[in-house]
């Protein structure tokens, strides 16, 4: 059973490649169905503030953001959230295509934009709950 706080020094011995990647595409355990299970796969990313796109089941940012934190529909289109199977991810793909044909000082500010999100997100992270779980999703 994952246990929550997740802190964020708990991440911090990923590869110094990580750093590298402005985007994660998170493949989430379960991405079908009527379910909500975040894990590692996404907690990753919100504890390196890393923008990320998530294939997970339909809704998954919806949830993600009841339970406090913040997305990237500022950035890029989060419509692929209504969507499963092979249409979410010809939409992930029409996000990735998009953020390829950016150059690098477009990168930049993106990312810099970005900050006060990938920041809150942290910060949440090392404050979430299992009880902030039950409370929101009525366990």
């Amino acid at each position: 059973i994952v246990q929550y706080p997740i802190t964020v020094d708990e991440f911090l011995n990923i590869g110094s490649q990580y750093y590298k990647i402005f985007v994660e595409i998170v493949c989430e355990t379960y991405i079908e169905g009527n379910s909500f299970f975040p894990t590692e796969k996404t907690f990753r990313p919100i504890a390196l503030k890393t923008p990320f796109i998530t294939n997970g089941p339909v809704g998954f940012l919806k949830k993600l953001k009841q339970l406090g934190f913040k997305t990237f529909e500022k950035w890029w289109s989060e419509d692929y959230d209504n969507y499963s199977s092979v249409t979410r991810i010809e939409k992930i793909f029409d996000i990735v295509d998009y953020i390829c044909n950016l150059n690098q000082k477009e990168l930049n500010t993106i990312y810099d934009d970005m900050d006060c999100v990938l920041e809150h997100n942290r910060c949440w992270l090392n404050k979430i709950t299992n009880e902030d779980f039950k409370r929101v999703f009525k366990y």
